[in-house]
């Protein structure tokens, strides 16, 4: 079967591999229909998580089930499925307090175990979770990301009376957008940056302000805003270090820097700037619990990630759909691999 392998640093092709075999009783097997591209995906291949290649990439996938192992009792032949994709042992205390996402002995499919940029796949069946009737499995493949803002979106306090500043315009500040809107966050009290064309347009569909950092000046923009008071929650998916320092300049007094842009290597950062302020800091991964919600929302209507989906590709031209994810492309925003018709 064909499948998107990772040889080494920055070393992706596309391969004939043999399909997997189930390896437990606990085990399902799945005919992958589409799968997605993450920024995750692209650190991986870079090594920023540890040298686990060779290795098959992808873990937002959605898909059929082939085949279940003896144990299996909830999934059978035909069902329709997302993936969840962190493996976790359920015998430590994590685990054993429902936080299994923090589990020691965690595994991620498409790191350390095969995944899902290929024709099947196999996981536990914990890991996976039925997909309803009113939602296509080209849509599926997106609710593991959108599950992950959910679970970060858990942790910040969220009310109406929210000011929220989100930088690094991207698949996931769309999905921040959504979610804080439908969490009762005025339009008014968000604002998005970024850099690239479509990104930002999606995000300006919804009718939130956006501030374009090639031609625009951030700051400014964020005390135009804002005013005064400020804004008492900045989301970085950005990365910056210098965006960063800035932030707590811009943020109120107790506001929130909440980190969501994965960080590959150790930053500067100024504590005793942010202790004066009472500025706290907070982080999230993955997305426990809130894979079923993701799924309800997307179900009902709530959320829409149609426009998430600018590129699609074939199997056989995985590579490409990974190359153009890594690109500066403006009108890229999410790259859609097809493997079976769905």
């Amino acid at each position: 079967m064909m499948a998107l392998r990772w040889r080494g640093a920055n070393d992706v092709a596309v391969e004939d591999v043999p399909p997997p075999a189930l390896k437990g009783a606990d085990d399902v097997k799945v005919r992958v229909a589409w799968a997605a591209v993450c920024k995750s995906d692209i650190h991986i291949a870079r090594g920023d998580f540890g040298p686990e290649f060779p290795r098959t990439l992808g873990h937002e996938v959605a898909g059929e089930v082939l085949e279940a192992g003896a144990r299996v009792t909830g999934l059978k032949p035909g069902d329709r499925v997302v993936l969840q994709p962190t493996i976790f042992c359920g015998h430590c205390p994590p685990c054993w307090d429902g936080d299994w996402h923090l589990c020691p002995n965690r595994r991620f499919v498409g790191l350390h175990a095969d995944g899902g940029f290929a024709e099947e796949v196999v996981a536990p069946e914990v890991n996976w979770l039925l997909v309803p009737p009113e939602v296509s499995l080209r849509h599926a493949c997106l609710i593991e990301p959108l599950a992950c803002v959910l679970h970060a979106v858990q942790g910040m306090g969220i009310t109406p009376l929210s000011r929220v500043v989100i930088t690094g315009a991207g698949p996931s500040a769309f999905l921040f957008v959504h979610v804080l809107l439908h969490a009762g966050v005025p339009r008014e009290h968000l604002l998005v940056s970024g850099r690239r064309d479509r990104r930002l347009e999606i995000i300006r569909e919804t009718g939130v302000r956006t501030v374009d950092v090639r031609c625009e000046d951030f700051g400014a923009a964020v005390r135009d805003q804002f005013s005064l008071r400020g804004p008492n929650l900045f989301i970085d998916q950005a990365g910056d270090p210098a965006l960063l320092s800035s932030s707590l300049d811009l943020l109120a007094r107790k506001g929130l820097l909440f980190i969501y842009d994965f960080m590959g290597s150790p930053i500067p950062f100024d504590f005793g700037r942010m202790q004066l302020r009472e500025v706290r800091i907070g982080t999230s991964t993955g997305c426990p619990g809130t894979l079923g919600d993701a799924m309800t929302l997307v179900a009902q209507g709530a959320i829409h990630l149609g426009p998430l989906m600018t590129h699609e590709f074939d199997a056989r031209d995985a590579l490409r759909a990974f190359r153009l994810a890594d690109s500066k492309d403006p009108t890229h925003v999410k790259s859609l691999i097809r493997y079976t018709a769905s």
